[in-house]
C-alpha cells in the first residue's frame, strides 16, 4: 500500500465517483482506477459497490475508510505545519531592515532603498534611525542587516566603507548678520548660542567637530542639544 493509493481511495470516498475523484486530484481517470484496483487486489475484496447515487462503501471498504481518514488528517497536518515553517523562512529571506543615522536616512537613504524596492518588488523593507553606536549594537545582535552611518564603524566585529561625502551644515535665521558673510571665523562662531545634535558625551560628527574646536582653544556656546533634527528645527524656529 501506498500514500498515494490512500489519497485516491480519499478521494473516491468523497467524491462517490472514479471521475470526480480523478477531477478533484488533477489526474487521469485510468489513473484512478488503476489504484482503486490494485488495493481491491491486495484485499480480495471489493472497497466500493454502486447504486444509483454513484459509489458506496462496502463493509470492508468502510473499515478501511475509518482507519485511513485519521493517517491522511495527520499527514495533512504535517505537511501543513512544515509548509508554514518554509513560508515563514521565505519571507524572512525577503526582508532587509536597514538603520540609518539621521542625517543619511533623511535623504540619501529613501532613495536607495526606492531604487532597490523597484529592482526587488517583493523585499519586505523596513528603515529605521539611530545614532551609530546603537546602530552597531543592533548589527552585532543581528537585528539590522545593513546600515549608513555618517562615520566609519568603531566596532572590530563590522565591516564599514565610504559610500559618499557628507558636510555638517549650520543655518540661522534670515535676518542674522552672519547670513551676509561668506566666511565665518571660529572666534565669532563661538559667540552664537548654539542648538546642536546629539548627546554631551556623543560620538557623532557634530560633536567631533566641537571637540576639535575645543583642541584648539575655542568653547562653543552651546544653548541645547536634541536628539533629532526635527526637534533641534523646533527650537531654532521658536528661540
Amino acid at each position: 500500500m501506498t500514500l498515494k493509493q490512500f489519497t485516491v481511495f480519499a478521494a473516491i470516498s468523497r467524491c462517490k465517483s472514479v471521475t470526480r475523484a480523478a477531477r478533484e486530484l488533477a489526474t487521469s481517470q485510468p489513473t484512478v482506477s488503476k489504484h482503486l484496483k490494485s488495493l481491491e487486489r491486495r484485499f480480495g475484496a471489493a472497497l466500493f459497490f454502486r447504486t444509483g447515487n454513484g459509489l458506496e462503501f462496502t463493509e470492508l471498504g468502510e473499515r478501511f475508510y475509518n482507519d485511513v481518514i485519521p493517517i491522511l488528517t495527520q499527514l495533512e497536518s504535517i505537511d501543513h505545519e512544515y509548509t508554514r515553517h518554509s513560508q515563514e523562512r521565505s519571507r524572512q529571506d525577503r526582508r532587509l531592515r536597514v538603520m540609518s543615522t539621521y542625517g543619511p536616512g533623511s535623504e540619501i537613504v529613501p532613495r536607495l532603498l526606492g531604487m532597490y524596492k523597484r529592482i526587488h518588488p517583493d523585499a519586505d523593507i523596513t528603515l529605521g534611525a539611530n545614532q551609530t553606536h546603537v546602530i552597531e549594537r543592533l548589527i552585532e545582535k543581528h537585528q539590522v542587516e545593513i546600515a549608513v552611518v555618517s562615520r566609519m564603524a568603531a566596532s572590530k566585529s563590522l565591516t564599514s566603507e565610504p559610500f559618499v561625502p557628507m558636510r555638517i551644515t549650520a543655518f540661522v535665521a534670515n535676518n542674522n548678520p552672519f547670513t551676509r558673510k561668506s566666511v565665518i571665523d571660529l572666534s565669532e562662531l563661538e559667540k552664537l548660542p548654539i542648538i546642536t545634535r546629539g548627546q554631551k558625551l556623543g560620538h557623532g560628527n557634530t560633536e567631533l567637530i566641537l571637540a576639535e574646536m575645543r583642541k584648539q582653544g575655542y568653547r562653543p556656546n552651546i544653548k541645547m542639544r536634541c536628539e533629532s533634527p526635527e526637534a533641534m528645527k523646533t527650537e531654532y524656529i521658536i528661540s
